[in-house]
């Protein structure tokens, strides 16, 4: 503890010198060692004199009982060390590995302090087992719906802050708002940001059939910042199957709390969350009532909830197939999970290579083999190519995984649960579909925590924590506090990662998406969308509308939204960043073009965004060309 008030008085400057160099001046590394050992020996030296002089035999007992207890206090200098973002930014392999070993150091000084109590209970622990019985049925749930309400409502609103700061993107929250607002209106999951005027269907890319769940939802506020907060509180909810499967499974509803509230600090979880709209970030709701209904032998739940998981989007089916097969490994309701497994992989396989294909225009459809470019064989540009590569190539294969990023998104998902899932001999099987749809996509992107991708992993991570624990609980005396201590070692963990690369606990380092997210509102900010809106508002609803990829998510709620950078469309508006257009790029080079035509007359101009008309008036044309750098056009 010493150690860990010394270092705090170093000061920031110094902290992050530790890391990065190894220049610390003399005094300062004699200051914390000198400092450190005195303390240690003082407190040596005061049970030594205790023990001479008053009942040694017994001094030495109680001193032996309360060291083992107080045990766990041992990694606190270790703990404050890594309560430090300053000095472990840019250093994510230092900072995941060393909270991996202060929390395995934590587990076994637990394990032994959790043993000693049982043993021979403190009496402040037995006065509060006395009292425990009064709360313990209505306590866990008041907790867990503050948990949840808390949870979700945080980030609902800092993600709309962060929408309306203009944060969001056409790709791909106006995607989703266009395809939500014409799915209320008859029209089969088109979406004009994503393919404009010449047509397209958004099952070509990706299955998410689950849209009309939310749909009634969507109604209620038909706008892309609704879509924020229904994802928002999805995620929030998915605690609920966790707390009923972890409660099932552990014995007890505090264990199972413990567990909801380290989902909630899941750094892999929260990015998503700020990176727009995405039904697979949702999609972990769907995944863990599954499991809980196939844990408790529901079969009318099973088929209700697994059916809404497999059309959240298409790939959640392979890691339930997988999930299943788990299930038949163990001897549990194996005609279930034979029969799971195989609906959930008939499903991937037609619905991938028969129905999405096939559900737009020829030649417009993709199966995001693109995402596996670096495994695609010469001229075989197909999931045949790359799964012919993995089988007949793996030295190749591996190769290609074995990157510094992939390993940092590895530490990053399973540091927080101290690996417990992966130790397991059946409970791994569904994190291979997971791994295959992100560390072994080429796509650098899929193997970042701050996409989406994530959610193919936290289901089954913390699912398979819950099984885990709950199968060490099954073995006596011994298992019970193998599993305590590891579950407190996971909150611990949980909480330390979570402060690094979480939204909770500290916003110097958070990140959703492509961006870093910023936590407040300013008068800055009120002044933008104020001056956004101003010319917003101008636009009919029923026209249509082309605008710069930041500013299409707020437009989208419409029959006809495009994004700049793919083309003008011909569309009856056109919002541009002033900024965004004055510079290279796609949609400077579509603007002009869309301006050659002089079928747009210039409108007006309002801070950051300007405002062009079709068939508008052209007399201040000039003035709109110079605001966008472009003193002529030819």
């Amino acid at each position: 503890m010493v150690f860990a008030v010394r270092y705090l008085a170093l000061g920031p400057e110094i902290r992050v010198m530790l890391i990065d160099e190894n220049h610390l001046a003399g005094p300062y590394r004699d200051f914390l060692l000198v400092s450190s050992v005195v303390a240690g020996g003082g407190a040596i030296l005061l049970w030594g004199v205790a023990l001479l002089f008053r009942g040694r035999a017994e001094r030495l007992q109680t001193a032996v009982w309360s060291g083992t207890i107080l045990s766990p206090l041992l990694v606190a200098p270790f703990v404050v060390a890594l309560w430090d973002w300053q000095a472990f930014q840019g250093h994510a392999v230092l900072m995941l590995t060393a909270v991996l070993i202060v929390g395995l150091l934590f587990e076994r000084a637990a394990r032994a302090s959790c043993h000693q109590m049982i043993i021979r209970p403190p009496s402040w622990l037995v006065a509060l087992r006395d009292h425990a019985p009064r709360r313990r049925r209505w306590l866990p749930r008041l907790l867990l719906a503050a948990l949840i309400l808390g949870f979700g409502g945080y980030m609902a609103v800092y993600g709309v802050i962060n929408h309306y700061r203009l944060q969001t993107t056409s790709y791909d929250l106006a995607i989703f708002d266009n395809i939500m607002w014409r799915l209320a209106r008859g029209h089969w999951f088109s979406s004009t940001p994503a393919f404009g005027r010449i047509g397209g269907n958004h099952i070509q890319r990706h299955a998410t059939f689950a849209a009309y769940l939310f749909l009634p939802f969507y109604l209620l506020r038909q706008n892309a910042d609704n879509l924020i907060v229904i994802q928002a509180f999805v995620v929030a909810a998915t605690m609920v199957p966790l707390y009923l499967l972890g409660r099932r499974r552990l014995g007890s509803p505090w264990p199972a709390l413990a567990l909801c509230a380290c989902f909630a600090m899941y750094a892999p979880m929260q990015g998503p969350m700020f990176y727009d709209f995405h039904f697979l970030t949702t999609s972990p709701f769907f995944v863990l009532w599954t499991i809980y209904f196939f844990d408790t032998g529901s079969t009318v739940g099973l088929i209700l909830v697994g059916s809404a998981a497999l059309l959240t989007r298409e790939d959640i089916s392979p890691g339930l197939a997988m999930m299943a097969l788990a299930y038949m490994l163990s001897g549990k309701r194996a005609r279930a999970a034979v029969v799971s497994a195989a609906i959930a992989g008939v499903y991937f396989l037609v619905v991938k290579f028969v129905v999405m294909p096939h559900s737009g225009p020829r030649g417009e459809a993709t199966t995001f083999v693109d995402m596996y470019s670096d495994l695609v064989p010469n001229g075989e540009w197909t999931f045949g190519g790359v799964l012919r590569t993995l089988t007949t190539s793996p030295l190749f294969a591996l190769n290609s995984l074995l990157k510094v990023e992939k390993l940092i998104y590895v530490l990053q998902l399973a540091v927080p649960v101290l690996f417990l899932p992966f130790r397991h001999r059946r409970i791994w099987l569904p994190l291979i579909p997971a791994a295959l749809f992100s560390v072994v996509a080429s796509n650098e992107h899929s193997s970042e925590i701050y996409f989406q991708y994530t959610a193919h992993w936290t289901p089954y991570v913390f699912a398979g924590v819950a099984i885990v624990l709950g199968e060490w609980r099954q073995a006596g005396l011994e298992g019970r506090v193998r599993a305590t201590a590891a579950l407190a070692a996971i909150c611990l963990a949980s909480t330390l990662v979570s402060y690094h690369e979480g939204a909770l606990f500290q916003h110097h380092t958070f990140r959703g998406g492509f961006r870093g997210v910023q936590f407040e509102w300013t008068r800055a900010d009120a002044a933008q969308l104020a001056d956004f809106r101003a010319l917003a508002k101008q636009i009919p609803k029923n026209a249509s509308v082309v605008a710069t990829e930041s500013e299409v998510p707020q437009l989208s709620a419409r029959a006809n939204a495009f994004t700049m950078r793919v083309g003008v469309d011909d569309a009856d508006y056109i919002l541009a960043r002033v900024d965004e257009v004055r510079g290279e790029g796609g949609a400077r080079t579509h603007l002009l073009d869309g301006l050659r035509t002089k079928a747009y007359g210039f409108v007006d101009r309002k801070g950051a965004f300007a405002l062009w008309k079709r068939g508008g008036d052209h007399a201040r044309d000039s003035l709109g060309l110079q605001i966008i750098g472009a003193p002529s056009l030819y």
